[in-house]
């Protein structure tokens, strides 16, 4: 759920010395066991992050998708889907109006 509501931190990768070898924030050489850790962390929270956004973009609309596919993160896109929603489960309709049309306005 982390992913959703932006708790979930992308792992900062090693920067890299003069000859492109990586390196600690002190400046101590990276081993190759930290190396491996650190490339597993960041492979994990993009196969996650990924997956919430696959999840997220199979239930909303065609409309609400174009509106947010160009936002990085998930949970920068599942804000706007979850103010639809909730403006959804306020609004009324008029007799004889199909809750369906008036859901596809709000979207």
């Amino acid at each position: 759920m982390h992913y959703t509501d932006g708790r979930a931190v992308k792992p900062v990768p090693f920067e890299l010395d003069s000859a492109g070898d990586p390196i600690k924030r002190g400046g101590a050489a990276a081993t190759k066991a930290k190396i491996d850790e650190l490339d597993e962390k960041i492979d994990i929270y993009h196969q996650k992050n990924s997956l919430v956004k696959q999840q997220l973009f199979s239930m909303i609309t065609d409309r609400l998708l174009l509106h947010i596919q160009k936002l990085d993160k998930a949970s920068k896109r599942f804000a706007p889907s979850t103010k639809a929603r909730a403006s959804l489960y306020k609004s009324t309709c008029d007799v004889g109006y199909k809750i369906l049309d008036a859901m596809k306005e709000e979207m």
